[in-house]
């Protein structure tokens, strides 16, 4: 969803600019589109999104943090079982 709101407005993002991005804002779809459209307005003419833009521009969602906490804790938890199997 995120990298498809930027090649909207003709933009590239770096992979970990993208995470970063997401682990930021979180689940909600309309502030994905609010930080998208001020890091597109930030970068300008340059066509490539940048982590250190998202750093600069992009505000933390407070529902953000737990969610990520939680996908890196099924991620983990799901990982050894997966290699055992």
């Amino acid at each position: 969803m995120a990298r498809k709101a930027i090649t909207a407005r003709h933009k590239e993002i770096e992979e970990d600019a993208l995470d970063a991005l997401v682990e930021r804002v979180g689940p909600n779809a309309r502030q994905l589109e609010n930080e998208v459209e001020k890091l597109t307005l930030y970068v300008g003419a340059r066509p490539e999104i940048e982590l250190a833009d998202v750093e600069t521009i992009c505000v933390r969602n407070k529902t953000a943090r737990p969610l990520r906490w939680g996908t890196l804790w099924v991620t983990e938890s799901a990982s050894p079982a997966a290699a055992a199997g």
